[in-house]
This record gives C-alpha cells, structure tokens and sequence, in this order.
C-alpha cells in the first residue's frame, strides 16, 4: 500500500504549564503563541495543492489552548474542503477534549492522537505538576473510541517519588 505524503506542522509554540519532565517551557518560554486560523489554513491549502501533501502531523505542544480558534481552525478545515488527514503524534491534554472537539478532530481529517495522560495514579500526576484530574480520562477515551479515533497515550514509568505499587 502507498504510504501518504505527510510532512510536520506546528500551529502554535510554548506551553503555559510547567510539567516536571517537560522541557518546552525552558526552550519555547511558558508564553504560548498561536498563528491564526486564516494562516494557519493558508498554509494546509497551500501544502496540499503546490505540494501534494495528504496528511499533517501537528506538533503543537499545547494545540487546544484556545477552544474557540482550535474550533475555528477545525470547522474552516471542512468548510473549505482542506481534505487533509491528521494526527498528533506530541500528545494532547486530556483535560482540554470533550465529544464536541473530538468529534470536529473526527470530521475535519483527524486520524489519529496521544493522550498526555503521564501516569495512572493522582499522587504522581500531582507530584509531576501536570495539574491534570485522572477523573477526565476516562470519558474521553470512551468519546474518541466511539468516535472513531485512534489513540494512544504518553505514560512516564519510573519517575522520581513513584513507588512498585503505583
């Protein structure tokens, strides 16, 4: 089978959150900046229709920090027909997804995701600093699988304070 033409694309840089493992806030600042929804299309029009592009790898490291221009950027993605298929292979906060977005990733050409989980017990999420409620995986994976959307997801084993029990 031919594999898709497929080339990286990053939609906004840094991170506002300061995870203990993470370094993007050290190298991009804390301050998270975002290109607008029309650059942002711009661009995928162009990649598809001078490059022959098929698919995008969208390596934000905090995409939905804007619900509304994340929304923005999907429902231009159908209405102009961009027909690309993508995915984000960085990961993504769980905290930020609902079925509304999931399902919007759904229609306008998303594939495939990796959920910033990081770890299965609060006490370690808590001590990694992601401020991320493990309550709120739950629902989202079943809403992306009833969706149709492929996951995966980030988990940090053996980080520092982690006991064999968690």
């Amino acid at each position: 089978t031919k594999k898709a033409r497929g080339v990286s694309m990053i939609l906004s840089r840094g991170c506002p959150y300061s995870c203990g493992f993470c370094s993007i806030s050290l190298m991009n600042s804390r301050k998270w900046r975002w290109r607008s929804p029309d650059n942002v299309i711009a661009e995928m029009i162009e990649l598809r229709d001078r490059y022959n592009v098929e698919e995008l790898s969208i390596l934000d490291d905090h995409l939905v920090g804007n619900r509304e221009r994340f929304l923005k950027i999907m429902d231009m993605m159908i209405e102009k027909k961009v027909g690309l298929q993508w995915s984000l292979p960085n990961g993504v906060r769980v905290d930020y997804l609902d079925k509304e977005i999931l399902k919007k990733m759904k229609d306008s050409g998303c594939i495939s995701l990796v959920l910033g989980i990081q770890h299965g017990s609060q006490k370690m999420i808590e001590i990694m600093n992601t401020k991320l409620d493990l309550r709120k995986v739950e629902p989202v994976v079943r809403d992306a699988t009833n969706i149709g959307l492929n996951m995966a997801a980030f988990l940090i084993v053996g980080y520092p304070g982690e006991t064999k029990e968690e």
